[in-house]
C-alpha cells in the first residue's frame, strides 16, 4: 500500500511538471522593435560639429549577440548573430522583434562595427540589451519588458543612438581663368648683315672724300 502511494505521487509530480512546462511552452511572446539612431556630424576645419549630414552612399554595419546561452535571435540571423546595415539618409532601421516561449532574462550586446572610411571617426559605444520575459498575473501569456544599458550596466538609455564624426576632405580650389593675353604683332627681324654691307660703304665713301679733299688741297 505505501508503495502505491508513493508511485502515485512520483506520477502526479511527473504530470504536474509536464503539464506546467506544456503550459509555458503553449506562450510565446514577440518583443517589440527597437530604434537605430544613426547621427552623422560633420566636423570642419574649427572643429565645429553640424548636425546631420546626410552621407547617402556609406553604409553603418551593426551586429546583435547573445550574451545568454540559447536565447533566441530575430529572424534572418546567421552564425548565432544578427547584422543589420544602415545607410546613412536618416531612413527608420530597428532591431527586430525577438519571439520568446519560456520566461528568463535574455542578455545581448550590440554594437557597431567600424566601417573603412577613414573620414569617419566612428562611435564605439557597446549596449547590453536586457529583455525580462515573464508570466503575467494570471500564468496565461508571457510579457516581455526590454531594458537598454551600457556595458556594465551602469547606466540606462532610453534608445541606441551612435553619433558618427565625418571629418569632409578638403576640396582643392582651382585658381580662376586668367585672360588670354591681347596677342602682339610679331616683330620683323632686322638683317644685320645688310646694315654692315652699308657701313662699310659709308666709311669707305667717307674715306675716299676726305683723301680726295686732301689731294685736291695739295694740287691747289
Amino acid at each position: 500500500m505505501k508503495k502505491k502511494m508513493i508511485l502515485t505521487a512520483i506520477l502526479v509530480m511527473v504530470i504536474g511538471i509536464c503539464t506546467f512546462n506544456t503550459v509555458n511552452a503553449a506562450y510565446e511572446v514577440q518583443s517589440e522593435k527597437l530604434p537605430i539612431k544613426t547621427i552623422i556630424n560633420l566636423v570642419d576645419d574649427d572643429s565645429e560639429e553640424k548636425e546631420n549630414v546626410v552621407l547617402e552612399n556609406e553604409t553603418f554595419n551593426y551586429v546583435l549577440t547573445p550574451l545568454t546561452e540559447g536565447a533566441p535571435l530575430p529572424a534572418g540571423s546567421q552564425d548565432g548573430k544578427w547584422n543589420i546595415s544602415v545607410k546613412g539618409d536618416y531612413r527608420d532601421y530597428f532591431i527586430d522583434s525577438i519571439i520568446f516561449i519560456r520566461p528568463g532574462i535574455y542578455e545581448y550586446k550590440f554594437e557597431q562595427i567600424p566601417g573603412t572610411n577613414e573620414d569617419i571617426q566612428y562611435d564605439n559605444m557597446v549596449y547590453k540589451l536586457i529583455y525580462d520575459v515573464s508570466n503575467n498575473d494570471t500564468y496565461d501569456s508571457l510579457v516581455c519588458k526590454i531594458i537598454i544599458t551600457d556595458e556594465d550596466e551602469n547606466y540606462k538609455y532610453e534608445d541606441i543612438k551612435y553619433t558618427n564624426l565625418y571629418n569632409a576632405p578638403e576640396i582643392p580650389v582651382e585658381p580662376e581663368p586668367k585672360d588670354d593675353p591681347i596677342p602682339q604683332p610679331e616683330q620683323e627681324k632686322i638683317d644685320t648683315s645688310d646694315i654692315n654691307v652699308l657701313l662699310y660703304v659709308a666709311i669707305f665713301a667717307g674715306t675716299a672724300f676726305v683723301i680726295a679733299r686732301k689731294i685736291k688741297n695739295i694740287e691747289d
